[in-house]
């Protein structure tokens, strides 16, 4: 990532971290706090804070549809029922 993008990338990732901060206020991770940026710079690639099955994709490791999927397919289902079939 170069120039634009980057900026764009890091402003993503500050914005994650502070969102992470306020919402764990009482936690004290000194990890989320790092003088050189190394978990700023992970998470421009990647917004989950780990790839185990709490954070990461559901369908790695149990087999099940993410949120958007179920989502989606509730929709359809409720168009479905909408028109008889």
């Amino acid at each position: 990532m170069r120039g634009e993008r980057l900026q764009q990338a890091k402003r993503h990732a500050r914005r994650v971290l502070r969102v992470w901060r306020a919402a764990n206020a009482g936690l004290a991770r000194e990890r989320w706090y790092d003088e050189n940026g190394l978990l700023e710079q992970g998470m421009r690639y990647t917004r989950v804070r780990c790839s185990g099955p709490c954070c990461g994709n559901p369908r790695r490791h149990y087999g099940q549809r993410t949120l958007q999927e179920r989502k989606a397919a509730e929709a359809m289902q409720a168009q479905l029922a909408e028109v008889g079939l």
